[in-house]
């Protein structure tokens, strides 16, 4: 580990309070103009540090640069996970860069973060809007015997860690859109894109990625105008009374629990969890399907999360694909 990240440790370690400079050089034998520098340089990337003669450095509160030294404290396994994170200032697309990584060797496990996103993609190649101050996080799946018929079980997962994560970190209470969108107070606030590669042979997965972006500290004003009366942040209008890196830290820790093996041999616990937090049952929506589009009232999710349906004549229709609008977010 580099001087620069183990002060960045230090200071996260000792977030809020002030670690002289002399104790950090000492503890890591290095000069004191190298403990300057280097701080110097964690300035120059944003992290907000504040420094008093006699007293020596602190780690403001509210500095919140995303950073493995910052989202390490709230991994619960972390020797397993914290050597699998790769955190970028700005990606094209953490979906892209993480199925580069799978497709390239054995990358399950990873983790791929950056502030900002270029080129962020939702569904059907939508554009995702992906401005610095957000959570874009793709996860590398390395399914063992899981096979093509339960691809949806991944975005239904990642949709349940998402709305825990936030609900542990933030204290707020999300809920889902069928199927991949985060809601909170009637605003999308999140979404999920899932992609995979399937043996062709045996069905099964070689790899899946899961992409999850999340609002997290966004004014409605700074949303693109098409998108300002659906959209929203989990803390739109103040200041956010937690970091991203102990959201991001959270999220980690929920998908590693709800994908692995024993989720997916038993998916029951994955769709239970998800229809608790299912924004869209009971609902007037417009349905999007193989073509179709029809007016309908959501009911609610079967035992697989495929969203049953009653036509306006009706007629119950199952959906295990496509999608549905809510005239309050889409």
């Amino acid at each position: 580990m580099s001087t620069r990240d183990e002060i960045l440790k230090l200071l996260e370690e000792n977030r809020g309070a002030y670690i002289s400079g002399e104790s950090v050089a000492e503890s890591l034998g290095v000069t004191r103009n190298a403990v300057w520098k280097a701080v110097t340089a964690l300035k120059t990337e944003g992290h907000r540090i504040g420094s008093v003669r006699k007293r020596g450095y602190i780690l403001e509160p509210d500095s919140d640069v995303i950073s493995l030294q910052g989202i390490r404290p709230f991994l619960l396994y972390d020797e397993a996970l914290a050597g699998k994170i790769h955190i970028y200032s700005e990606l094209a697309s953490t979906n892209v860069t993480a199925k580069e990584m799978a497709v390239s060797g054995d990358f399950g496990g990873h983790i791929v973060i950056a502030d900002r996103q270029t080129s962020g993609r939702g569904r059907r190649g939508r554009e995702f809007f992906s401005p610095a101050g957000g959570i874009y996080i793709s996860f590398i799946i390395k399914p063992e015997d899981i096979y093509g018929d339960k691809a949806h079980l991944f975005t239904l997962a990642a949709a349940v860690a998402s709305c825990e994560a936030i609900e542990e970190a933030a204290g707020l209470t999300p809920g889902i859109k069928w199927i991949n969108d985060i809601l909170l107070h009637g605003r999308k606030v999140g979404g999920i894109l899932t992609e995979s590669a399937l043996d062709m042979e045996s069905g099964a997965f070689q790899w899946v990625v899961v992409g999850i972006g999340i609002n997290f500290n966004m004014p409605e004003k700074e949303f693109p105008a098409e998108l300002q009366k659906r959209a929203g942040s989990l803390f739109p209008e103040v200041d956010a009374p937690v970091t991203r890196n102990r959201l991001i830290g959270e999220l980690i820790n929920k998908m590693s629990d709800i994908t692995d093996r024993a989720s997916f041999e038993d998916p029951s616990g994955i769709v239970d969890r998800y229809r608790r937090r299912l924004d869209t049952a009971g609902k007037r929506v417009q349905v999007f399907c193989a073509g179709e589009s029809y007016p309908a009232m959501a009911l609610d999710i079967d035992d697989r999360g495929a969203l049953k349906v009653k036509k306006d004549d009706g007629t119950i229709e199952v959906l295990s694909s496509g999608e549905v609008s809510l005239s309050s977010c889409d």
